[in-house]
């Protein structure tokens, strides 16, 4: 009965120690969180102290001042800056490995948060995740500012990833750096949310980089060193593939807003890289494409890219752009070489607003119509925006209002063509400028298209079909090429010729017949003023 009560206890005791051992492992296994201030209460005073300390999965809190150190992550940590502090890599290089001292901070490990830092001065790079060292994944630099870095040849640039893979990039400010970012053989990292200005590179694409998602950014004002490289807001260079460039704006870059091409020698060319849904904007060359079988539009009806310099109209849709109506897609591509076009660029800037209407033409039936006759004007409008809207417009001769055509529902990402006949019984001789303005939607912030001239009208003497106000002989010939044409046809719509043809209707009833040559009849030899 004894050696049972002992057995009995010393089983409890044996739970009981490994119970304690189980929690105080879990304890152990908790992550730390810890605090550095350059010169207040902390637990470190520097930030590589604390890295060096600290167990992997904890969190270091770096609050603001300045801090001259070059940083080497080594272990699975979060920096998380409070305050902005910055990192000034100026001071002399004792840090290892020796590659790190050129860098603010080096990353060394998988699965590192970086958030909130300002670095500054650093040789090489602001930040780079150091593939000589690891394959290394899964980190996050978020939020950091890399500013006021002095800038030459390929040295001090923002962030770099060199063989790595499933990093994120976002959500960060380059300023005056040579590179904004950097992906050297690397893939499937995400470059996303970031500001990069009035640096020497913007975003650089290089050495296989492939399957990365570059999208969302701004990259501007990229200058370049003269004389020797640079001024690419992004560059896609040898080997790159698979890339996909999407939804950046693209602007003010003093070489390319894009360029594909063989950067640094080597080979094979960049190839299948999909760019589309970019905003390019008054870059000195829009895009190069030196490639093979990159894709510069998502097809129809997604769309391609918004070129400030594109020159087409939207007056067709469909995937062959031959279907009468608007939908905010051009109708002839933008060339960007011989061999390289976007199919679909988009009318206006990438992403459309919530709410936004346009009006892409306005035409008009005749552009010579003889005083007391009537001229069909056709307003076409196209809803940009994601609701179903209800639209007012107003149409103006010169100042004058001569119509309006109220509470028209449009529905999203359609069009329609509203027409209002225009009598000019009273109206003075003389050219008259046509005008349509659109109403202001409620929230609708982009109202540059809400006013359109675009159409010409000419008040004559009725049968003076050519316009140079007297009726004879001239318009005699003109009506008579045109004899037995109704609508315009045998000609292309809008064309010259074409409307021609319609001036030659006098009575505006659809027909070039005789009733025409009865009202030149009457009126010839008449002139004005």
């Amino acid at each position: 009965m004894e050696r049972k009560v002992v057995s009995g206890i010393m089983l409890t005791l044996l739970i009981s120690m490994l119970t304690l051992a189980f929690n105080i492992q879990l304890a152990k296994s908790e992550p730390a969180a810890w605090t550095v201030d350059d010169d207040g209460p902390a637990d470190f005073h520097t930030i590589q102290e604390a890295i060096n300390v600290a167990s992997p999965g904890d969190t270091i809190y770096v609050s603001s001042g300045t801090y001259y150190e070059h940083v080497v992550v080594n272990k699975t940590l979060s920096l998380i800056g409070v305050g902005g502090p910055i990192i000034d890599a100026s001071l002399p290089a004792t840090v290892d490995p020796s590659a790190a001292q050129w860098n603010g901070m080096t990353i060394l490990e998988d699965h590192c948060t970086i958030e909130g830092f300002e670095i500054r001065n650093a040789d090489n790079f602001g930040i780079e995740i150091q593939a000589d060292y690891g394959l290394f994944k899964e980190n996050l630099v978020e939020g950091c500012n890399f500013a006021g870095i002095s800038c030459y040849a390929w040295a001090h640039d923002g962030v770099s990833y060199h063989s790595s893979h499933d990093n994120s990039i976002c959500n960060n400010t380059v300023i005056r750096n040579n590179m904004g970012a950097l992906l050297g053989d690397a893939y499937n990292n995400l470059v996303s949310l970031n500001i990069i200005e009035r640096s020497e590179w913007g975003i650089y694409l290089c050495e296989y980089a492939r399957n990365n998602l570059v999208t969302k950014n701004s990259v501007s004002n990229i200058t370049g060193t003269p004389g020797i490289a640079g001024g690419y807001g992004i560059a896609v260079g040898t080997g790159s593939h698979n890339n996909l460039i999407v939804g950046n704006n693209i602007s003010n870059n003093v070489v390319y807003g894009i360029s594909i091409e063989l950067l640094g020698g080597g080979f094979p060319l960049p190839h299948d890289n999909s760019i589309h849904h970019n905003n390019f904007v008054d870059n000195t060359v829009q895009a190069y494409d030196d490639g093979i079988n990159n894709f510069w539009d998502d097809g129809y009806s997604s769309g391609g890219n918004y070129w400030s310099d594109y020159s087409g109209v939207d007056l067709y849709s469909g995937p062959y752009q031959n279907e009468l109506g608007s939908d905010g897609i051009g109708d002839t591509p933008y060339v960007i070489d011989e061999n390289n076009r976007d199919n679909y660029p988009l009318m206006k800037p990438y992403p459309w607003a919530t709410h936004d209407i346009g009006i892409t033409s306005v035409t008009t039936s005749k552009t010579i119509i003889g005083q007391g006759y009537n001229v069909s004007i056709s307003i076409m409008t196209f809803n940009y925006g994601n609701y179903t809207e209800n639209i007012n417009l107003t149409i103006y001769a010169n100042t004058t209002i001569i119509g309006k055509i109220n509470n028209i529902d449009i529905a999203s990402r359609n069009f329609t063509t509203l027409t209002l006949t225009w009598n000019t019984t009273g109206v003075a001789k003389g050219n008259y400028t046509i005008t349509a303005e659109a109403t202001q939607l409620p929230h609708e912030t982009d109202t540059a298209d809400n006013t359109v001239i675009d159409g010409w009208v000419f008040v004559t003497i009725p049968g003076d079909v050519n316009g140079d106000k007297t009726v004879n002989i001239l318009d005699c010939i003109l009506l008579a090429n045109h004899f037995g044409h109704t609508n315009g046809n045998g000609h292309t719509q809008n064309t010259e010729e074409w409307r021609k043809c319609m001036n030659c209707n006098i009575n505006c009833d659809g027909n070039v017949n005789i009733l025409d040559c009865i009202i030149l009849a009457g009126h010839f030899g008449q002139r004005w003023p």
